[in-house]
């Protein structure tokens, strides 16, 4: 009995400091998780949102008359539809197909825009987290087949 009764207070002695050493290892550890789950909440809402760009830019072209005032509706509609999500790219790069706004009156065709956003990631401090992420969404929309083209 008293061989069980040193070796216990032995165990409860050694404990000592315990508590600073696991504060010290998971801190960190969650500050970690914490990183990797605002990159992805950030990455997500980016992915999202340049999907909602990409459809809103080729909407605006499909109603432009030519393909030169296509190609600004796109990058207003895009830019307004990301500046009041609150995204931040850098850089964003939309390319707009308006060949589509060639075609005959009475045919079909199509806008095409791809918008590429780059999602900084490095401010979050996650060791193996890259610096940025590219984003990419493409949406195409119908031109009105009977329209006046200019």
């Amino acid at each position: 009995m008293h061989i069980i009764r040193r070796l216990r207070d032995r165990l409860r002695r050694d404990e000592r400091g315990l508590d600073s050493a696991e504060f010290v290892i998971l801190v960190p550890l969650f500050g970690i998780i914490l990183g990797l789950l605002i990159a992805g909440g950030r990455l997500g809402l980016a992915d999202i949102n340049a999907q909602g760009a990409a459809s809103a830019a080729a909407r605006a072209a499909s109603l432009a008359a030519t393909a030169t005032a296509a190609q600004g509706e796109a990058h207003a509609a895009a830019q307004s539809q990301l500046a009041s999500a609150g995204i931040s790219c850098a850089p964003l790069d939309i390319v707009v197909d308006a060949s589509g706004l060639n075609t005959a009156i009475g045919e079909a065709g199509t806008v095409s825009v791809q918008v590429t956003c780059t999602v900084p990631l490095g401010d979050l401090l996650v060791p193996g987290l890259p610096g940025s992420r590219t984003i990419a969404a493409s949406a195409s929309s119908p031109i009105d087949p009977y329209k006046e083209r200019g």
